[in-house]
């Protein structure tokens, strides 16, 4: 065989293997509508500018293109699913480079590691850390205690300390530097950028913090007699499966640990904030929460149970609605690694990033009258009954949802109980001059503030 007909031989296979499947590839997206795109840049023209234009840019987004809709960075494709059939059709789950986590592991390792984790979040678990939760809680209405005297208060900081663990000052960090570095496509010549170094100086001084915790706690393991009264913790769980093998490192206990602190901040602290900030806002709703805290707690100063905060069904109704209103995550992403067909009727090839915009979801008027009112009747019994089960999804959906979603749930009703029970939440800035911008977790570009006045019942 001529050397001339080897060459052409491997320029068709060339061809083969990378032309003509991206040809197909764009013409399954040129398919799917969007936004006009620039044939080098894309739509990058939409995206350098501020955070909050771009919080903006989404929105606009999903109106004009719903239910489904691309758009290019550069030459990287993005799809963003808006309607609940296509999230069910194939539902996503959220990538992120600080972690490899059981969030997004795929197959036999997902399983296991999620099997291995899930004894942590078992019920008699969840019961025992109400207390933890409760007591924690009381410290917080001690601060609050101490906020009455001021003109305002940024709920921000003052949530900060009741839900924010040591290493989640830099995680919290981290994100606001991933959203600049996505706001700023061409610093992904990472190595000339100094937020390259910043990230990396922030994850080192966080691994270093989780590898230094796990190693205090396989000390106290070894020194400690087990009980079998005790239910396990979720690092107890993990350096209990290296020590039989089923994790061979480290790095895998730190991925899981670092996971669980990154989530727990946000998914419990935006939620506490941003529903005092609404009752500040609804003194009618406010009250009748009021109302059914005097009927669980018999106007008593008695510590809440796990039972107690059972009993609490409007104020759960509340926090649902606040979770619909400002999900802690509004947008999630995962690149894809086979072709996809959405309810819609269209394909998305593989290796397109495809995301899910949750806070457009929670906002669709298909599904929810009036959108942005606050109306927590919309989770009532008889009126949630019929909901679309992913026009809903705060903590994601499916097998792959929040593994702690009910962790979270109880540490945010532990906290407002203990507020709600002795304190008046009251306004300081009209819900008007709220704005928001693009972040990894929903973020104010102003702080948010209010007035706390103490209550004369209790």
């Amino acid at each position: 065989m001529s050397p001339f007909f080897v060459l052409v031989l491997i320029v068709l296979l060339i061809i083969a293997i990378k032309v003509l499947p991206n040809r197909r590839r764009v013409k399954l997206l040129e398919e799917i509508p969007g936004p006009y795109h620039d044939p080098i840049l894309g739509a990058l023209r939409h995206f350098i500018h501020s955070p909050e234009q771009t919080w903006t840019t989404f929105r606009n987004f999903a109106k004009v293109h719903y239910p489904i809709y691309k758009f290019w960075l550069a030459n990287v494709p993005v799809v963003s699913l808006l309607c609940p059939e296509d999230v069910e059709f194939r539902y996503m789950f959220m990538f992120h480079t600080l972690y490899v986590n059981s969030v997004v592991l795929l197959g036999r390792k997902w399983r296991s590691r999620r099997k291995l984790t899930t004894p942590a979040f078992y019920l008699s678990n969840l019961q025992e850390l109400v207390s933890i939760f409760v007591k924690h809680s009381e410290t917080l209405s001690q601060a609050v205690e101490k906020e009455c005297e001021r003109l305002y208060t940024n709920l921000d900081g003052l949530i900060s300390e009741y839900t924010l663990l040591a290493a989640s000052v830099f995680t919290f960090r981290y994100g606001e530097l991933v959203a600049h570095q996505l706001s700023r496509p061409w610093s992904m010549i990472k190595l000339l950028t100094p937020k390259y170094w910043e990230v990396k100086e922030l994850l080192r001084t966080l691994h270093g913090f989780t590898y230094s915790m796990i190693a205090n706690r396989k000390r106290q393991l070894e020194l400690s007699t087990p009980s079998s009264n005790v239910s396990p913790r979720l690092l107890d769980l993990l350096l209990s499966a290296r020590n039989s093998g089923q994790l061979t490192d480290l790095d895998s206990i730190r991925q899981e640990v670092d996971t669980f602190l990154f989530a727990s901040y946000d998914n419990t602290a935006k939620p506490i904030y941003f529903t005092l900030w609404l009752l500040a806002h609804h003194g009618s709703i406010q009250e009748k929460v009021f109302r059914e805290l005097l009927e669980v707690f018999n106007k008593t100063n008695q510590p809440a149970t796990y039972h107690d905060l059972q009993k609490l069904r409007y104020l759960d109704q509340v926090i649902k609605e606040c979770l619909r209103l400002f999900p802690a995550v509004p947008l999630i992403s995962r690149k894809l690694t086979e072709d996809m067909p959405t309810y819609s009727g269209y394909v998305v090839p593989a290796g397109t990033n495809v995301i899910v915009q949750i806070y457009d979801l929670h906002h669709n008027p298909e599904f929810y009258y009036d959108p942005y009112k606050f109306d927590p009747e919309r989770f009532s019994p008889e009126n949630s009954k019929n909901l679309h089960s992913h026009a809903y999804i705060p903590f994601c959906a499916g097998p792959r949802s929040c593994i702690g979603q009910k962790f979270a749930m109880m540490m945010i009703k532990s906290a407002l109980c203990a507020i709600l029970r002795r304190f008046i939440v009251e306004p300081v800035d009209s819900m008007k001059s709220v704005s928001f911008t693009a972040h990894l977790v929903l973020k104010t570009k102003e702080p948010v503030r209010v007035k706390f006045r103490k209550r004369l019942l209790l």
